[in-house]
């Protein structure tokens, strides 16, 4: 296991994030837009040090494995 090192402690935090895009049965993405989705969130990564280990689709869900330094 990799664990990240701070002035203050060790740590090692991931959260999943879902987001739900199909709608009333239609799913309202396509790769285009995930690819998109995936450039905003690199660049929200960077801008506020987050980091995105894993972006991909399953069925009608966006999941997002994200790494944060403790604050």
């Amino acid at each position: 296991m990799e664990l990240c090192h701070a002035n203050y402690c060790i740590y090692k935090i991931r959260y999943q994030i879902i987001f739900i895009y199909e709608v009333s049965g239609k799913i309202i993405l396509d790769n285009d837009i995930i690819n998109y989705l995936k450039y905003i969130f690199f660049e929200i990564g960077k801008r506020y040090f987050f980091e995105f280990d894993i972006i991909g689709k399953n069925g009608g869900n966006v999941h997002l494995f994200v790494g944060a330094e403790p604050k």
